[in-house]
């Protein structure tokens, strides 16, 4: 299910075989599928920018068998450009603004006892 605010993303399998865990995930290469860069841009403002998690430890051996959603906001790109008839004009964009990302089971516990 996608629709213009929320994308989904099936688990990628190998399609994510490519990702570079030590780049971000602007710096990917183009074969990645693009749902799941936005994922993984919220994933390292969250984590690794305000938190202080290392980059490289963002992506785990769960991500390729998981279900991946974003979530969009609509941003308004307001340069008050006139359409000439005296109205101004504006664009939208969609940001990425959020991400959840399920596991399915069976998985280990997080983090590993021991």
């Amino acid at each position: 299910m996608s629709t213009e605010f929320i994308s989904f993303l099936p688990p990628p399998g190998d399609a994510i075989a490519s990702y570079n865990r030590t780049l971000s995930s602007s710096d990917q290469p183009p074969d990645v599928p693009s749902i799941f860069k936005e994922a993984m841009s919220i994933r390292e403002e969250v984590f690794v920018n305000e938190q202080q998690v290392p980059l490289e430890n963002e992506l785990d051996a769960d991500d390729a068998r998981s279900f991946h959603w974003v979530v969009y906001a609509s941003v308004s790109n307001n340069q008050g450009r006139s359409s000439g008839d005296g109205r101004k004009s504006s664009e939208t964009a969609r940001m990425p603004v959020g991400t959840v990302r399920l596991v399915p089971p069976p998985h280990p516990p997080h983090p590993v006892p021991g």
